[in-house]
């Protein structure tokens, strides 16, 4: 009865286990089994949403009783364990976890305040630089950006693009003079990182022959100027991005009705896609070989060599 118990207690931990792990890597499944018009398939992007947005309440709520480290300690504890707990998942790994909500709550919590915004301001040779950047920011991004949707190949390394972008942030940050952000400007600039890092992690799957490495890696730095750039930087690189999404659901559709139009293309799609499925469910069956046969055949013919039934 003890062993009974302990061997039910076991499988029922083993299944909560596995439970747990199908809901922290939902999407680290294979490109071909995500089904986007399923709603599972948009949980990772919700729950990390909700995440960053606990994570703002949180640090909101605590910025006031602590100092400068404090609050860098307690961001660096948060995001730390969030990562342990989600780095299975694809979307989370892609997207940065919850590094750049940490990153944008302390620079707009803590550094712009120290600075008055009314005797930096006005100084245009600062202006000049601030904005140089913002813009150069965003453009280079969109171009990455656009060049990697359609395929476009640049002869530049995505390291190198990436130290630059890193360049072009420091200034921004350094030379920033503005008032922070306020809590509805932050909350939409955070939505509008998340949903952009799905999107384009998830366009992926309608581009032929993409790397999926790559096209992962470029994701948290193609959008991370969404979280700091000028309102008015952003909104022409957010229209980019939609004419580019547009594109992309075009071109997909596009080669999608061609394949279909073709006599025999979609009934050799159907069962490629059913003998991938079905590739362990079916046993396999192998032709007899020319000995087996010959065995056979002499064993059908023993009997009528031998002797007749005696009478």
């Amino acid at each position: 009865m003890n062993s009974t118990a302990l061997e039910m207690q076991r499988k029922s931990g083993s299944y909560l286990a596995s439970a747990v792990q199908i809901h922290m890597s939902s999407s680290d499944c294979r490109d071909d089994m995500l089904d986007l018009k399923l709603v599972r398939s948009y949980m990772p992007l919700l729950f990390l949403i909700l995440r960053s947005m606990l994570l703002v309440m949180t640090t909101r709520v605590a910025s006031p009783m602590l100092n400068d480290s404090s609050v860098f300690a307690l961001l660096c504890v948060l995001v730390y364990f969030d990562a342990l707990l989600f780095w299975r998942d694809a979307l989370n790994r892609a997207a940065g976890f919850l590094v750049p909500t940490a990153f944008v709550m302390y620079v707009n919590f803590r550094g712009p305040q120290n600075w008055p915004p009314d005797t930096k301001c006005m100084r245009s040779v600062q202006l000049a630089p601030y904005w140089t950047a913002d813009i150069a920011w965003a453009a280079s991004s969109s171009v990455v950006f656009v060049s990697l949707c359609m395929q476009v190949p640049l002869r530049v390394h995505i390291l190198h693009v990436t130290v630059i972008w890193s360049c072009m942030a420091l200034t921004h940050i350094l030379l920033g003079c503005l008032l922070p952000y306020d809590m509805g400007e932050l909350v939409c600039r955070l939505l509008l990182y998340y949903v952009s890092c799905a999107f384009f992690f998830l366009s992926s799957m309608l581009l032929p022959a993409v790397d999926r490495n790559m096209h992962s890696f470029t994701v948290v730095h193609v959008n991370m100027h969404l979280l700091f750039v000028e309102p008015y930087v952003l909104a022409v690189s957010v229209s980019i991005s939609v004419a580019a999404y547009v594109c992309i659901y075009y071109q997909y559709t596009s080669r999608a009705a061609a394949v279909s139009d073709e006599p025999g293309q979609g009934a050799l799609h159907v069962s490629a896609s059913e003998d991938r499925k079905g590739l362990h469910a079916r046993p396999t069956i192998m032709p007899p070989s020319e000995d087996l046969l010959a065995e056979l055949r002499a064993a059908k013919a023993a009997p009528r060599d031998g002797p007749g039934p005696t009478r």
